[in-house]
């Protein structure tokens, strides 16, 4: 009679196969993880299109693009003074008709002179202001009141000290300083696009970045709106402690990507995405920027010399007529 043995494995096998198992995971994780930074990268760049799609439409049907954000008083203590964002006039225009016409434009987006509906909308999240690689809450809450959060903030200035300045119960603009494509109180048009819409940032993206002394952060990113300790806007804040137009714009003084200490992170730019950020420009187009692109930090208190302006404040700007060069 024949009596068949069976060999099994031996440990040192079993432990060469885990091994080789490991080396091909360790090889496949990158490309994975590389593959769905692609996938949400894309949805981004999606997004923005659409956001930059329904600016054009807003320009099509009123002559102009929004306005950055509306504050209409000095101070922040009137009923009926504003502190809309760019964000709240495209809704019709992003498939987003019923809750634009819920809301009533007469009074605050949110706070105590504000209505049900205001407030409702407010904090409600919208897919299309949603970056997937923005990890960040879909709400945020500031004395006692609930925004929903956004990815994606209008491009300012290439400045980023106060955007107004206030005379008795005025709100003035400087739009010397103030030289992007959305600012407060005010409308910008194609033709004011002199530097030419594929040479001019319209929307760029942000990322939540919590508040953390002495660095500081990014949270206060919002969609429709805010006011400030729920009685309205105050646009001279760029704090990251107050609900200011900083919400709602970022201008491009401060670098894309930059550090977190003296980087001043909410006025500026930044992403998840490796090495740079996606921008949508003004002619619709959606590229994406590396965080290495020229960037000189020149802060205008003494001087619009814009020869000593780098290109990434440049392409924020909509009439410096000075080239851009590679980037």
């Amino acid at each position: 009679m024949r009596t068949n043995h069976f060999r099994g494995f031996t440990l040192v096998e079993l432990l060469v196969v885990i091994a080789i198992i490991g080396v091909l995971i360790g090889l496949l994780l990158p490309a994975v993880q590389q593959a769905r930074e692609a996938a949400r990268r894309m949805s981004c760049t999606n997004h923005l299109k659409q956001l930059a799609l329904g600016l054009h439409n807003y320009h099509d049907t009123h002559g102009a693009f929004p306005i950055g954000e509306t504050d209409l008083v000095a101070g922040y203590s009137a009923q009926n003074q504003g502190g809309w964002s760019w964000a709240s006039m495209i809704l019709p225009m992003i498939e987003q008709s019923a809750m634009y016409n819920s809301l009533d434009f007469r009074v605050h987006p949110i706070g105590n002179y504000s209505t049900a509906a205001n407030i409702a909308a407010t904090g409600t999240p919208l897919d299309a202001f949603n970056c997937p690689s923005d990890i960040k809450p879909e709400t945020y809450d500031v004395n006692g009141e609930t925004y929903a959060t956004s990815s994606y903030m209008a491009s300012w200035s290439a400045f980023d000290g106060s955007p107004c300045t206030e005379s008795g119960t005025d709100v003035v603009v400087d739009l010397n300083r103030n030289n992007g494509m959305f600012v407060i109180n005010k409308s910008r048009s194609f033709r004011d696009l002199i530097d030419g819409t594929s040479n001019t940032f319209a929307i760029g993206e942000v990322t939540y970045i919590e508040i953390v002394a002495p660095a500081g952060g990014s949270e206060r990113q919002f969609i429709l709106g805010n006011v400030s300790y729920s009685q309205g806007p105050q646009c001279i804040r760029v704090d990251n402690s107050w609900q200011s137009p900083t919400s709602h714009m970022r201008s491009t003084r401060r670098k894309l990507n930059g550090p977190a200490v003296g980087g001043y992170l909410h006025r500026a730019f930044h992403s998840q995405h490796p090495g740079g950020g996606n921008f949508a420009y003004a002619d619709g187009s959606v590229h994406f920027i590396a965080d290495t692109i020229y960037h000189t930090g020149h802060d205008f208190s003494s001087t619009l010399n814009w020869a000593n302006v780098g290109i990434y404040q440049k392409l924020s700007a909509i009439a410096d007529g000075e080239p851009l060069g590679e980037y």
